[in-house]
């Protein structure tokens, strides 16, 4: 009788001990993908609306860079390219500044380096600026080849 007590006992035990891992809670995928934010809606692009308020004004435009992981203990370096196909001129329409992006350690989301100059755009335009990530020339990412182009419309809205 106190064999089978102490059976009983062993066999709670270990059941009990082998089942407290907390469910979902394992690691079921682990890479480190970049993609342009506008690339990941259906139809992958976004439509951005500036307010002409300010003469010379040139808003940041807003266009951003994910980094699908886990945050990082090291910066990330994505390399990017403003595509022929858009409709927007640099220069005229926008400006950017540098061809890449960091993520710092710890972050998941950049913005890309584009001002909109929002007095050369005519209030009735739709404008588009393609982006295409191209490399990434630092850290443990790569870039998501599905979600690597997007396309940003800008238009202008007065107040």
């Amino acid at each position: 009788m106190k064999n089978i007590k102490f059976l009983i006992i062993l066999f709670v035990s270990i059941t009990a001990f082998n089942g407290c891992d907390d469910p979902g809670t394992e690691i079921l995928w682990s890479a480190s993908l970049v993609e342009i934010d506008a690339a990941t809606t259906p139809s992958n692009s976004r439509t951005f609306t500036y307010l002409r308020e300010d003469v010379g004004a040139t808003p940041s435009a807003g266009f951003n860079v994910n980094l699908a992981a886990v945050p990082q203990s090291e910066a990330i370096v994505v390399n990017f390219e403003i595509l022929n196909e858009s409709t927007a001129v640099e220069g005229l329409h926008y400006s950017v500044s540098g061809s890449s992006v960091t993520f710092a350690a710890g972050e998941n989301v950049v913005e890309l380096p584009i001002n909109i100059n929002v007095d050369n755009i005519n209030d009735a335009e739709v404008l588009s600026i393609v982006v295409r990530l191209t490399s990434v020339s630092s850290g443990n990412a790569t870039i998501n080849e599905v979600y690597r182009e997007g396309t940003h419309n800008i238009q202008i809205r007065r107040p």
